[in-house]
């Protein structure tokens, strides 16, 4: 592993004059559970390693009318175990709970998740469900990205070289509604998904609305707009989500690799995405005593 000198700004205002001052080859530090495994495979070789952690405004998470505000500092398992989490973000609390193991989910934060930008990321689709905003702070000030558009490619994001992921925003729904993730993994825990599907069912004045979105099965986290669109203001059957299940597939690009086999992660999309929209769909009509 190449040496690198470490340090440990207390204000994102200090981080990023580091990263002015020292120019090229440095590599932000937050919880570490990615960018210390790419350092000793040395598949990362920064000159400059400037911790994250240390910074108080990261560290904040909160709700308000508008929705959920989460810190770039906070954990996975602050996400998991925050009250309106699991009261208003079901899906939410799920995705950040089944990342690895505690060790993990006590250094891992949902911004690196996001930053890390790899195809199977848990979070991405559950927050591609909510729509979810991100605050980028850099040299040249700060920006707001939508999550639709923010994953390019594997590894590959909308953050500006020097921007620190500062804040996600989940805005809350208006209108009743239920979301899950559910994934599939070689064993029952602790492993990256093979297939993960996310869903959020909402009924708004013109009826239903579903949300749909897969993570391990394309180049990036993907929404199922065609599924959506077939599916807009009808109330779920099983026969309606027959015909509409196919659909899925034309928003996926699976490939082999040493989990999975694209034809099999192709079958599982169909079956995960079939048990995370049925389930959200009762569990919407349980918690507001729909009649349909």
């Amino acid at each position: 592993m190449k040496n690198f000198e470490y340090h440990r700004p207390s204000s994102i205002k200090e981080a990023l004059a580091l990263w002015e001052k020292l120019g090229g080859g440095c590599l932000y530090l937050n919880g570490g559970t990615d960018v210390v495994v790419r350092i000793k495979e040395k598949l990362e070789q920064p000159d400059h390693l400037i911790d994250l952690k240390g910074i108080p405004e990261l560290k904040k998470i909160y709700q308000t009318e508008e929705g959920l505000f989460i810190g770039g500092g906070v954990t996975l398992k602050e996400v998991a175990s925050f009250l309106e989490v699991g009261k208003n973000y079901p899906g939410l609390k799920e995705a950040a709970s089944s990342i690895g193991a505690h060790q993990i989910q006590v250094r891992g934060t949902l911004a690196g998740n996001l930053a890390s930008s790899v195809p199977s990321a848990d979070t991405a689709p559950i927050l591609l469900c909510y729509e979810a905003e991100l605050l980028a702070q850099g040299p040249a000030g700060e920006r707001r990205l939508k999550i639709t558009t923010f994953f390019r490619g594997p590894r590959l994001n909308s953050l500006e070289p020097g921007e620190i992921l500062k804040e996600i925003f989940v805005p809350r729904p208006t209108y009743p509604h239920a979301s899950i993730y559910i994934k599939l993994g070689r064993r029952a825990a602790l492993d990256l998904p093979i297939v993960g599907a996310a869903a959020l069912v909402l009924d708004t004045p013109s009826g239903f609305e579903y949300r749909v979105a897969l993570g391990a099965v394309a180049p990036t986290p993907v929404r199922a707009r065609r599924l959506e669109e077939f599916l807009c203001h009808k109330v779920l059957t099983r026969e309606l989500l027959d015909q509409a299940l196919p659909l899925v597939l034309e928003d996926v690009a699976p490939i082999d690799d040493v989990r999975a086999s694209r034809e099999y992660r192709l079958e599982m999309c169909l079956v995960l995405t079939r048990r995370a929209l049925y389930s959200t769909w009762e569990n919407l009509l349980l918690s507001t005593e729909l009649v349909v």
